[in-house]
């Protein structure tokens, strides 16, 4: 009878430890990360892969200053443990999303640290209609200074580090997994910027003039010794005039211009009119402020940056 027993109960445990997971079989949930768009969306993806649950708010092709925020964002938001920003007033709605969300995680930005080019006071009289949002740290100064950083690579590493600083912080079981993508992804950023420097060496000086729609790429600019001339101020919510066409062609005409482009996430009305007025053809679209959809054309930072750069060329050389 006791025999019985024993068998029993052996027979027990064996059923119970079939249906009860082991501690090292309970799944801990995943860090909730929401990132503001797509730039910052693909970089947290790259070094948080599968140990991250990743909501991003504005999409593909979307212009970030127009954007409308969604009951999806703010539920999101309120429901995350790290909010990615860039910051500098990038994002206008910033502060409406965090209060109407009621966030108590931590807000992470992106550009903290980064070499960040001074607004001139043309720029900021061109920017003056523009509404700032701050994070609330004490170096977020919108209004001050360009915010799309990420267009130089050494700040894309920058923002990289800051990301992937933040992931482990707050995740410290898969620390080693972050620091490693984040590692390899720095590599790959530092690989595409030589490249592009030894692209733009091929390219005189004195052919090294582009417009663009707005201020955004200033910093790829000022990277690759780049003149350039953009009618629309750092926000493509700002709004043009007759004399900011014709300040734009007679640019054109004095620097003798070949480089005209239009851009995903503005208006191509008025980059159309420049073109008629001047003769000169677009030379294609470039990726600014939002990555692509289509795979291989954007639709990462690094392909981004890629078909930015072959763009360019193609347009001064032509």
């Amino acid at each position: 009878m006791k025999k019985l027993s024993s068998i029993a109960a052996i027979a027990l445990i064996i059923l119970l430890n079939a249906v009860t997971p082991s501690n090292a079989e309970v799944e801990t949930p995943k860090l909730k990360v929401v990132t503001t768009f797509t730039i910052l969306w693909d970089m947290a993806h790259q070094i948080g892969g599968d140990k991250i649950d990743l909501y991003n708010i504005v999409g593909p092709d979307v212009d970030m200053h127009e954007y409308q925020l969604t009951p999806s964002d703010i539920a999101a938001v309120a429901d995350a443990n790290l909010l990615i920003v860039n910051g500098l007033g990038l994002e206008p709605w910033l502060g409406k999303l965090i209060k109407s969300s009621g966030f108590k995680g931590k807000v992470i930005r992106a550009s903290a640290k980064a070499n960040l080019l001074r607004l001139t006071s043309e720029q900021k009289e061109a920017n003056k209609q523009t509404k700032y949002d701050a994070t609330g740290d004490d170096e977020d100064r919108p209004g001050d200074f360009d915010p799309h950083a990420w267009q130089n690579i050494s700040n894309a590493r920058t923002y990289a580090t800051n990301i992937s600083a933040a992931l482990f912080r707050h995740d410290k079981a898969n620390e080693s997994f972050y620091k490693a993508n984040a590692e390899q992804y720095r590599d790959n950023l530092t690989s595409l910027e030589r490249w592009a420097e030894l692209e733009f060496r091929k390219v005189p000086e004195q052919y090294r003039k582009m417009v663009t729609t707005h201020d955004g790429m200033n910093y790829l600019a000022h990277s690759y010794r780049i003149k350039l001339f953009s009618p629309i101020g750092i926000s493509t919510a700002d709004k043009t005039s007759a004399a900011d066409l014709a300040k734009a062609v007679d640019w054109i005409r004095l620097n003798g211009v070949k480089a005209l482009f239009l851009e995903n996430v503005a208006d191509r009305r008025f980059i159309d009119q420049i073109a008629k007025e001047t003769g000169i053809t677009p030379g294609g679209q470039l990726y600014t402020d939002a990555l692509h959809n289509e795979k291989g054309r954007g639709d990462t930072y690094e392909s981004m940056f890629r078909y930015n750069v072959e763009t360019i060329i193609s347009a001064m050389t032509r």
